[in-house]
């Protein structure tokens, strides 16, 4: 009995030795499938562990946002810097890059000369054709009208708007004279300057002419029918460049089509106080508004009361 007992008791020991074996050795095999089993589980229950540990620590993330976001700011900043540095812009297509890249004494020189004298000519000559009364009718809706079409008038100045836009963020580059030997900057500085006495002009003929308008639909019509003054330099441009008026100046055109102005940055855009000169646009087009606000206020009010202000007009 005793060794039987002695036996069952070895064998039942052996039996729970080997137990135990097994059971050590298959724990990597069990737990790699355990893995295997809730690894879809796992990635899903991801986001759910994420946002726990989020709103766990959610103080963290409120005092880490600003952080971020001036982070952010930065990169963004550094990224519109390169972009800056690796942009050029192409000559506008109008007489004015005759102006830049022909000789003075050539005929695409004296033949864009022309084209603007005569825009000027034209605005001269309807200015002196405009007959002016003092009007005795106030209209609310076409003072509203014209209070709206204040900054659409500035907007719709192409010269003027493309004269801010160079000033501001164009800058010369002596690759040009490669190209043209006549491209020289002071000629670039001229037809900059002609772009913007046409642009201010325009405006001033525009602008004036609305404001002395006291009908609702005489505004509108007054203010559309000026409009076409701006594009006679594009039209005789393209003109140009379809071949009209000789191989001569249509290869001038194309010559014009090769020159590329960088961007301003870097050195270039030096301070003006607190100001950079890549903000003069801005300050151009906030100045312009503001003018032209006040003639409107100084306008609308001697109409409404009666009282000095803009000689007031019927039609052209």
């Amino acid at each position: 009995m005793t060794v039987t007992e002695d036996n069952n008791d070895k064998t039942f020991t052996d039996d729970v030795g080997m137990g135990n074996e097994e059971p050590e050795e298959a724990t990597p095999a069990v737990a790699i499938a355990k893995s295997d089993s809730n690894n879809e589980e796992d990635e899903e229950a991801t986001p759910a562990v994420a946002v726990a540990k989020s709103d766990g620590n959610n103080e963290d993330d409120e005092e880490a946002t600003p952080a971020i976001v001036i982070a952010k700011s930065v990169r963004l900043r550094n990224m519109l810097k390169e972009k800056k540095k690796s942009v050029s812009y192409e000559l506008g297509e109008d007489v004015y890059a005759f102006i830049f890249v022909a000789p003075v004494f050539s005929v695409p020189f004296f033949f864009s000369l022309y084209v603007i004298a005569t825009k000027i000519i034209m605005y001269a000559i309807l200015v002196e054709g405009i007959s002016f009364g003092r009007g005795d009718s106030y209209s609310k809706g076409a003072q509203a009208a014209k209070f709206f079409l204040v900054p659409v008038a500035i907007a719709m100045q192409e010269d003027l708007i493309k004269a801010y836009f160079l000033f501001a963020n164009v800058t010369y580059s002596p690759s040009a004279l490669k190209i043209s030997t006549s491209a020289t900057k002071a000629k670039l500085g001229l037809s900059w300057l002609l772009r913007t006495f046409d642009g201010v002009f325009s405006l001033v003929l525009n602008f004036y002419v609305m404001l002395t308008t006291q009908e609702i639909l005489g505004v509108f019509l007054n203010f559309a029918a000026l409009q076409f003054l701006q594009s006679i330099d594009d039209v005789f441009y393209e003109l140009v460049q379809l071949g009209f008026f000789g191989d001569k100046m249509e290869a001038m055109s194309t010559l014009c089509k090769q020159i590329e102005l960088p961007r301003r940055s870097g050195e270039d855009n030096t301070k003006l106080g607190c100001f950079r000169i890549s903000h003069l646009d801005t300050i151009l087009f906030g100045l312009t508004f503001f003018i032209c606000i006040v003639l409107y206020a100084v306008t609308a009010a001697g109409l409404a009361g009666g009282i000095g202000g803009f000689p007031f007009r019927d039609e052209i």
